[in-house]
Formats: structure tokens, C-alpha cells, sequence
């Protein structure tokens, strides 16, 4: 019975951002509050994602996130703006709350460990393919 309920309390959610979506979104969200709700709909989703504005952080460190972990990075750029700034940090509330909880506390730390120790190694090298890190 329990399934059942968080089942059609995910469809109703998704369905509730869908339509608020199609209708142009009438209700006066803030820009963090439509973070927050997209973040949600993603996590119950099981996509996980982090949003990144500037310079992007170690791109080994990206791939070895979306490789071992299933972890995008999306990249949003260096011109923001306020509300753009709203969005990504109700966003990243959620999604790297659910990522740590789902792969642990220190999964970030952990990519940037395994990247600086890769770096280090004589054979390191990037491909096509990315990074030749053992994962």
C-alpha cells in the first residue's frame, strides 16, 4: 500500500510540473523555489545532477563523477544574474543533498582524491574516451 501512495505521489508531482510548465508557470515561485521543485522531480526520478556557473572544476573530476557515480555537471556559463544564481542554489540544495545520501558524504571528496592521485601517477593521460583513471 505504502509503494502505491509514493508511486501516485510522484506522478502527481510530476504532473503538477507539468503543468505549471504549460501554462507558463502563474504562480509566483521564486527562482530557488522552482530549483527546489525541479531538483525534486529529478531526484525522484534518479537523475542526479549538480549545476555549475563559472569555470567549470576539474574536468577529470566531471567525468570520473558521471562514470563511477552517474553524476552530470551541467555548466550554466560565467554571465549570470541574480535569479540565475537563485535557481542553482535551490537546485543544488536538493540534488547534492540526495547525491550524498545516495553515494555518501564525501563522494565529491573522494573524486578529487582519485583525480590528484591520478595526476600524479607517469602514465596518466587523457583520450578521447577521457581520463584513464581506474574507477
Amino acid at each position: 500500500m505504502m509503494k502505491l501512495w509514493n508511486r501516485m505521489r510522484r506522478k502527481l508531482a510530476f504532473l503538477l510540473l507539468l503543468s505549471l510548465l504549460a501554462i507558463g508557470n502563474p504562480l509566483p515561485f521564486s527562482a530557488r523555489m522552482r530549483g527546489l521543485l525541479v531538483a525534486s522531480v529529478d531526484v525522484m526520478r534518479g537523475h542526479y545532477q549538480v549545476l555549475q556557473t563559472g569555470l567549470p572544476m576539474n574536468l577529470a573530476s566531471l567525468w570520473l563523477l558521471k562514470k563511477r557515480y552517474g553524476i552530470e555537471t551541467r555548466l550554466l556559463g560565467c554571465v549570470v544574474n541574480d535569479s540565475l544564481l537563485a535557481y542553482v542554489d535551490g537546485y543544488n540544495t536538493v540534488s547534492v543533498a540526495a547525491i550524498q545520501h545516495q553515494f555518501g558524504r564525501d563522494v565529491f571528496q573522494k573524486a578529487e582524491e582519485a583525480v590528484r592521485v591520478w595526476v600524479m601517477r607517469p602514465d596518466a593521460m587523457i583520450t578521447p574516451e577521457g581520463p584513464n583513471i581506474r574507477y
